[in-house]
């Protein structure tokens, strides 16, 4: 009777397994299929309003200048002969730099990066919440849904910045930091793409660290966080907890308190999800399916078979089981079985003998994170090479700009208002409907970290969960720190979307789980659905209408400016992308951003003028409103203003083009 039991069980279990493979490779073909739908959808739209395809924001000509000048003169200039450290994204601009090499349309080249880029954050975020919570591998293709359909994502995918590249190149740093090394299985064909999250090795996180600070500076933070975290898991020891594959045995075994595996142990991270497989095949030992991993439950080899030593408890506040390691001889032979003596613990504290063991186990814990810096530095040195010797500053001189130039709101009361126009423009998504879920998560993980404690939290490694919480949390407190202003939708914020979705989503589908009531545990996940796909819809409307804006505005005054002014005249302006690209003028600008002798005095009007007075720019293009006293001087004449309602309907100005008269002076 037993054995048919366990036999009827295995074989449901064997299918419920295979049902749910099926669903997932299901949903990762939706998710490549939305790809398209989603370019059809918001250029589409942009061609309903009448608009020429572009792009929302007027910075993404100035990558596209950039681009251009690098392939057209061989360096990274915006003028010609003046090599410039304006770029903040260095690695964004040689990769828009093939699309003018193969000689392709600079917009479809940048569209079909972005959804490149967007459809592989879908599948990387996929895999990280299969990494964080491996017992829902059909919740882990919701979420990589989730992030494709994502309105703001969709928005920068299409937008020709580089924020889908730095949205993509973070996640594969953690997901790199969380030790993880999934197994190709093969089932889910080249869409899978195995070959990309294989980033464990330091010298894959250090190229990786390298990579995502030459595509936006801040990627320093995520490094540094990266790196603080591996010295962490080296000082204590925490290696990732096996981790078993789904299978029946297994599964059963687990839910039996039979300690049996066997698959290839595997360096898996503690799951989130509280119901962590055996941790090492030899070591008869696992957590009990509570998740708590303080308690530990003991098989000892003598009497294995008992009942009372199968439920045996070890003193998490021992320091000798805390600082337990394995015997170095059963890891060399996993089949090998120790032979403790009476009352001994099968897991000893290693005692590494005076001198070489102290340097044996400092080299330890150095070696991986001196691989990690030393490759991060080996990348990253040329350019902050290049930086300094064109500015005299290691960052680029857009980083130095803006924070002059908004240095006014870095007071308590600016923060106080980025914080809250920030929770606002997250909430303004998906994130509205996993809001509830997304408190839960991080309750959840508070209270077992709050439980286990932080010092056995560091020893089994389920520390490394919040990690990419950290990350979110630091990029927030940088930006209200140094640069306190949400604008195009946030932008700067969206790499901390996918992460807040994938704790999001877990969260909300774990509540309809505990739900008392069945029918509301259903109607809940069909409602947020609804609601994504009305946002997704919206977000096409938002990107039209902002591809309009730049259209009508910056693109049009290039133009007057390329058919309407002599060759070679200096133009000075403040937004110097779709000037730059299409008048052909060189530029002056007077933001900072390539002129970076002007960015420590960019909110110093007399300054500002006096400068102009020495470079006597023969044009000014901006918008009044930001510059009003450079507008009513009397050497600035209007010659011509953009004459679009669209700016004025939304309680913006209209571009103007003032011809400068220096021969009558200043007011």
């Amino acid at each position: 009777m037993l054995t048919r039991s366990i036999d009827r069980t295995l074989t449901a279990r064997s299918g419920s397994v295979q049902r749910m493979r099926w669903l997932e490779e299901r949903l990762l073909l939706a998710l490549l299929t939305l790809l398209p739908i989603t370019a059809a959808l918001y250029l589409g739209y942009v061609l309903v309003l009448e608009s020429e395809l572009a792009y929302p924001v007027d910075d993404a000509w100035i990558h596209q200048t950039f681009a251009r000048n690098l392939l057209r003169y061989g360096e990274l200039v915006y003028n010609p002969g003046e090599p410039s450290s304006a770029s903040t994204s260095p690695l964004w601009t040689m990769l828009l730099a093939g699309g003018y090499y193969l000689r392709i349309d600079h917009r479809i080249w940048s569209y079909l990066l972005g959804l490149l880029l967007l459809g592989l954050t879908g599948l990387l975020a996929r895999d990280i919440f299969r990494t964080l919570y491996p017992r829902r591998p059909t919740w882990a293709a919701l979420a990589g849904l989730g992030v494709v359909l994502e309105p703001h994502l969709g928005w920068a995918a299409l937008s020709g910045m580089e924020t889908t590249l730095f949205i993509l190149l973070s996640l594969l740093l953690l997901r790199g930091a969380l030790n993880t090394r999934h197994q190709p299985t093969g089932r889910h064909g080249w869409w899978g793409a195995h070959w990309l999250w294989s980033c464990s090795s330091p010298v894959v996180i250090g190229v990786l660290g390298a990579l995502l600070v030459m595509t936006r500076p801040e990627g320093l933070l995520l490094f540094a966080l990266v790196l603080a975290a591996e010295v962490v898991r080296k000082l204590f020891h925490a290696e990732p907890v096996s981790h078993c594959q789904s299978e029946p045995l297994s599964a059963l075994a687990h839910a039996m308190q039979v300690p049996y595996c066997h698959c290839e142990p595997q360096r898996r991270i503690s799951s989130l999800e509280g119901r962590p497989a055996p941790e090492r095949q030899d070591s008869g030992s696992y957590y009990d399916k509570r998740g708590d991993p303080s308690l530990r439950l003991t098989m000892t080899k003598e009497n294995s078979a008992t009942e009372e030593n199968l439920m045996a408890v070890e003193d998490p506040a021992t320091e000798k089981n805390l600082m337990a390691v394995q015997d170095p001889a059963t890891e060399k032979n996993p089949g090998a079985e120790q032979s403790p003596a009476k009352g001994e613990s099968l897991v000893e504290e290693q005692s590494p003998a005076a001198g070489a063991g102290l340097i044996r186990a400092v080299g330890d814990v150095a070696v991986s994170p001196a691989l990690m810096l030393l490759f991060f530095l080996l990348l990253l040195v040329p350019y902050a090479i290049f930086n300094y010797r064109v500015t005299g500053q290691l960052l680029p001189s857009t980083y130095y700009a803006k924070n002059v130039f908004y240095a006014q709101q870095t007071n308590p009361a600016g923060m106080v208002r980025f914080l809250l126009l920030a929770v606002r423009e997250l909430l303004s998504g998906p994130l509205l409907g996993l809001f509830p879920g997304l408190l839960f998560a991080f309750g959840v993980l508070a209270a077992r970290l709050w439980r286990a404690g932080v010092r056995m939290s560091l020893y089994s490694g389920t520390i490394l969960a919040w990690l990419p919480i950290l990350w979110c949390a630091g990029l927030i407190v940088a930006y209200m720190l140094r640069l306190p202003v949400v604008y195009h939708h946030g932008r700067y914020l969206m790499p901390v979307i996918p992460v807040l979705l994938i704790y999001g989503l877990w969260g909300t589908l774990r509540l309809c789980e505990v739900l008392p009531m069945r029918l509301l545990a259903r109607v809940i996940p069909m409602a947020l659905a609804a609601f994504w796909v009305v946002l997704w819809v919206n977000g096409a409307v938002v990107y039209a209408w902002d591809v309009k804006f730049i259209d009508e505005e910056n693109v049009t005054v290039a133009r007057w400016l390329r058919d309407n002014t002599p060759p070679g005249v200096l133009v000075a302006t403040h937004d110097i992308g779709a000037i730059g690209y299409f008048g052909g003028r060189p530029i002056l600008d007077i933001a900072g951003l390539i002129t970076p002798e002007l960015a420590p005095f960019v909110r110093q009007p007399d300054r500002v003028l006096s400068y102009l007075e020495n470079r006597r720019p023969a044009y000014l293009a901006m918008y009044p409103s930001w510059y009003p006293w450079l507008a009513r001087d009397s050497l600035a004449q209007e010659v011509y203003r953009v004459d679009q309602s669209y700016a004025i309907k939304i309680g913006l100005d209209n571009m103007v083009v003032y011809k400068l008269d220096w021969g009558q002076g200043s007011n």
